[in-house]
């Protein structure tokens, strides 16, 4: 039990993460509408920091079992940020 406890921990973490970098989707969107090209770099580097988080903690992730319902509840969610952040990346661009 304990190791799902960690995973599901892990897991919610990314989603925090990649809550954040969608907040910073939209503050680069602003950034873009008023040409601020200083806020627009930082965000650049704030969404680096946010991703290297993500990939480090993905790499403590033993495999998952998307058959366990918290597990795949939590992947759910995660795929559905992931897309909404394609998407938003991709109006900015």
């Amino acid at each position: 039990m304990k190791e799902l406890e960690k995973i599901l921990e892990i897991l919610d973490q990314q989603y925090g993460d990649y809550r954040a970098m969608r907040a910073l989707g939209m503050e680069q969107r602003a950034c873009l509408e008023r040409e601020d090209i200083g806020g627009l770099e930082a965000s650049f580097v704030r969404i680096q920091k946010l991703m290297d988080r993500i990939r480090l903690r993905q790499e403590e992730l033993p495999p998952l079992d998307k058959q366990q319902p918290d597990i795949r509840q939590r992947c759910d969610k995660l795929k559905n940020i992931i897309l909404e952040i394609q998407d938003l990346r991709q109006f900015n661009q």
